[in-house]
């Protein structure tokens, strides 16, 4: 059993305040998820829950924020909305309490399993904030949307949020944290991608990312609309990224790419689950990982071929080293197929930089520290090709480029 924190929102439209109500049930009955969790046996929250305490963060001050990108800020502080930019036209930045009967139903209608999301449960409970986006039919964006969550306090702020991508709309969000080692932010995101549309969804850390980060995305696509999703992990000292994409329409693709890169205690995990319900779909999980001093890296990436589907394809490879005999790395890809037409193919590995290489780098003068740097960038460099945006590519270097 677990009591929920005081403070959260209740959300009063029926079809959505069903929905929290089955989530606050479900946190009530079950708590968060320890090791027995299969899904959660490696990012065990509930000892981290009785570790610290996690109160509602109230406080409406306005935080500063580097503003690294030109996009369109949506910024959030302690679980409020402290800073919107004007939204070009053909998109619409809805309130929960203002949304139209058609956005909630499309909201209510996200199928979220909360066996396997168990941290979806407790967002949904404790809430106290988020929005609904609606990018029109045709509309497309011309920046992207960059999402701040950001906290200074001791506590906790819990957010939910949906985009819609009407036909051939094309947008681009950018999920930015940053908090104190003291704080916990969860978020739970859903978007819904009709046919012929095109989202990226690029998930980083600050350089003042130090708290613990708990994100959830779940896609819905439909014909022919694609979704190129990319992950770097490098600052927070426990961080959970869930991806569950639907891909229903025929054509559709999803591509999840990822890097991490941790030290001293750090703890990232990444999970990610591509279901194909119809034919000529095609997925893609590629990641790459470094973990040193005492850090622990997971990678769990599942691709679902179902039954009557044909000609659909899923690859997924994860590679990556271990820089100190203390780091951990827990990787498994995992395929489950029930059609026979189909083009799958699955690996991972974990090693160590190669002593040759690094032998070869000093003999040319290069110091063993410089070399080190040198190979670590080359190992995920062929991921960190596979973003088509130069603000992201730029941002990425400028971070390599501080440490």
């Amino acid at each position: 059993m677990r009591e929920l924190i005081p403070g959260a929102i209740t959300l009063q439209q029926p079809a959505l305040a069903t929905v929290q109500a089955q989530a606050r049930a479900f946190f009530v009955e079950h708590g968060l998820p320890d090791r027995q969790a299969e899904h959660w046996k490696y990012t065990p929250l509930k000892r981290l829950w009785h570790q610290q305490q996690f109160p509602l963060l109230t406080s409406q001050r306005s935080p500063h924020i580097v503003h690294d990108f030109d996009g369109y800020y949506l910024v959030f502080h302690h679980g409020q909305l402290v800073h919107r930019d004007e939204l070009p036209q053909g998109v619409r930045l809805v309130d929960w309490t203002a949304a139209t009967p058609e956005q909630l139903k499309a909201v209510s209608e996200v199928d979220i399993d909360f066996t396997r999301h168990r941290a979806a449960a407790m967002t949904l409970s404790h809430m106290q904030n988020g929005l609904i986006i609606d990018v029109g039919a045709h509309t497309k964006l011309d920046k992207p949307l960059i999402i701040v969550h950001s906290a200074d306090g001791v506590g906790s702020a819990h957010y939910r949020h949906h985009i819609i991508l009407g036909e051939q709309a094309q947008a681009c969000v950018i999920e930015l944290s940053q908090a104190p080692q003291q704080t916990l932010q969860s978020v739970l995101m859903s978007t819904a991608l009709a046919a012929d549309s095109h989202y990226q969804h690029y998930a980083l850390e600050t350089d003042h990312s130090q708290g613990q980060y708990i994100t959830g995305l779940h896609l819905t696509q439909q014909c022919n609309s694609t979704c190129f999703y990319y992950c770097h992990a490098r600052h927070h000292c426990l961080a959970r990224y869930d991806v569950h994409a639907h891909l229903q329409g025929e054509g559709a693709s999803c591509t999840a790419n990822g890097t991490y890169r941790l030290s001293n205690q750090q703890h990232s995990d990444h999970h990610i689950l591509v279901e194909h319900h119809a034919s000529q779909t095609t997925s893609t999980q590629f990641y790459k990982g470094l973990a040193q001093d005492k850090a622990h890296a997971v990678f769990n990436g599942k691709a679902i071929i179902h039954a009557a589907t044909i000609n659909a394809a899923a690859h997924q490879h994860n590679h990556n080293l271990l820089l100190s005999r203390r780091a951990q790395i827990d990787t498994k890809p995992e395929l489950e197929i029930y059609s026979d037409a189909v083009n799958c193919t699955h690996g991972a590995t974990v090693g160590q930089l190669d002593a040759q290489q690094l032998f070869y780098l000093q003999s040319r003068g290069i110091g063993p520290s410089t070399a080190r740097e040198l190979l670590t960038q080359a190992f995920t460099a062929d991921v960190e090709a596979t973003i088509d945006h130069p603000q992201i590519t730029a941002y990425l270097k400028g971070i390599t480029n501080r440490q």
